[in-house]
C-alpha cells in the first residue's frame, strides 16, 4: 500500500500562537487522524537557520501522511468536515494556510544504504 505525505503551512494570528499550538496539538491532530486513510502527522515550528533569502512566510508545518492506493478520498473527507461538518477550526489559525498532498516517485533513500 503507498503511502502519500500531505503537507500543511500555516500561520497563527498575531500573538495568539500559544492558543493555535494548543488547539493543533490537542484538537485538531486527533480530529484530522479519525479520518479514513489518515495514518500520521507531525508538527514542525520554522527554524532560525534557513538558506540564505529563503526564508518561507509560514512558520509551521505539519507533514501528515495518508495510506492507500490515493490520496483523494481522505482529502474529500478532511475538505467535507473542514467545511462545517463536525470539524472545529479554532479562530487563532490565520486563513493564509497553504496545503498539498504528494505522492512518492520510488523509495525512501538513506545515506550509506545501498540504493540499486
Amino acid at each position: 500500500m503507498t503511502t502519500h505525505k500531505f503537507i500543511s503551512l500555516l500561520n497563527a494570528r498575531e500573538g495568539r500562537d500559544d492558543e493555535f499550538n494548543d488547539w493543533y496539538a490537542n484538537q485538531h491532530i486527533a480530529d484530522v487522524l479519525q479520518i479514513p486513510g489518515f495514518i500520521s502527522a507531525q508538527r514542525f515550528s520554522r527554524s532560525a537557520g534557513q538558506l540564505s533569502g529563503m526564508t518561507p512566510p509560514w512558520k509551521y508545518l505539519v507533514v501528515y501522511e495518508i495510506e492507500g492506493d490515493s490520496p483523494d478520498s481522505a482529502l474529500q473527507e478532511l475538505s467535507r468536515r473542514i467545511a462545517g461538518a463536525g470539524m472545529v477550526i479554532s479562530d487563532a489559525l490565520q486563513p493564509d494556510v497553504a496545503a498539498w498532498a504528494y505522492s512518492p516517485l520510488g523509495p525512501l533513500q538513506e545515506r550509506g544504504k545501498d540504493h540499486g
